[in-house]
């Protein structure tokens, strides 16, 4: 690991592993960037094959993320970020 010489205790290996075996390929496309918080959300949805993520998800994740740009200028945000809209069978949004 980069930074750490074991795992923090929070984190199962082997379930971490279990998550790294089923892995498959996403396809990411974007759905253009938003006016939230006074910033640029762009919203891009990483979908599993089957599984797509619509425009009500990508709404819900910019409002569940609409907090987080509040939080940038301190931290010296430039006022863009992207927001990862997961569709990817372990979660569900309006996903199909």
């Amino acid at each position: 690991m980069d930074l750490l010489d074991e795992l923090p205790p929070a984190v199962s290996a082997k379930e971490l592993l279990a998550l790294a075996e089923g892995h498959h390929a996403r396809a990411a496309r974007p759905l253009g960037a938003r006016g939230v918080a006074g910033h640029l959300l762009k919203a891009d949805p990483l979908e599993a094959p089957g599984r797509t993520a619509r425009e009500p998800a990508a709404r819900e994740s910019l409002r569940l993320a609409a907090g987080h740009p509040e939080l940038g200028a301190p931290r010296g945000c430039l006022g863009l970020a992207v927001v990862a809209v997961h569709a990817g069978g372990t979660v569900d949004g309006d996903v199909r």
